[in-house]
């Protein structure tokens, strides 16, 4: 299955107000006939647009022709957070009213998860993503932080019924938008203040790639 049938883009709305909850999340669903095409507009195949899309570094235009996604375009994007550069403050508190401030995890290896609730990839994502948590439970300089759009109420009725282990921040529109992220899931690894890892939508190696950075990152034990 191609894994940009797994991706939901955000799409930000054209309304006046310009705020980041203005956006809309649309699931794209490519086809057998669905043309992929590079920052330059030159014809590659989809494992190619997947492979650069999920550096994080590029956005898309897809066509949508009645429904039907005819093709889709990178776009090399100006905004979003880059390897190497410096991750965006914030200070949020999760829904267990636990206050996180990014630069007083500035020693630690902070994993930030992009999502929102009804985002199928992120839905499966979540599994394996407990799975990385259990392993680092025991390293409390392994941080783990969830940050939805959606509104705490809506997602605590999620997390009654599905175990989510990360660190849940909701009501963050702002901050999604503050990062740049247009693909959800989204992965971010974040030390000493500055970004160390984006894994942009989902693949079935997506966690292991985290595994992998994460034990770079923090060094042997």
């Amino acid at each position: 299955m191609l894994l940009l049938r797994l991706a939901t883009y955000a799409q930000t709305a054209s309304q006046s107000s310009g705020t980041a909850a203005d956006t809309s999340h649309v699931m794209l669903q490519p086809n057998a006939n669905t043309a992929y095409f590079d920052e330059d507009n030159r014809k590659i195949d989809a494992a190619q647009f997947t492979t650069k899309l999920q550096t994080g570094q590029f956005s898309f235009e897809p066509n949508v022709v009645n429904g039907i996604l005819k093709s889709m375009q990178l776009k090399k994007s100006e905004k979003v957070v880059k390897p190497g550069g410096t991750a965006p403050a914030f200070s949020a508190t999760d829904l267990n009213g636990k206050e996180y401030t990014l630069s007083e995890l500035k020693d630690k290896v902070v994993v930030l998860n992009f999502w929102f609730t009804s985002c199928a990839p992120c839905r499966i994502e979540i599994p394996e993503l407990n799975k990385l948590v259990e392993k680092y439970k025991k390293d409390e300089n392994v941080v783990f932080i969830a940050i939805t759009r959606d509104p705490a109420a809506r997602v605590k009725d999620f997390l009654a019924k599905t175990k989510f282990d990360f660190n849940v921040i909701a009501d963050q529109a702002a901050l999604i938008k503050q990062y740049g992220i247009s693909f959800f899931p989204t992965n971010i690894v974040v030390k000493d203040g500055r970004v160390a890892f984006i894994l942009a939508s989902y693949s079935p190696n997506s966690v292991d790639q985290l595994n992998g950075v994460i034990g770079a990152l923090r060094g042997p034990k």
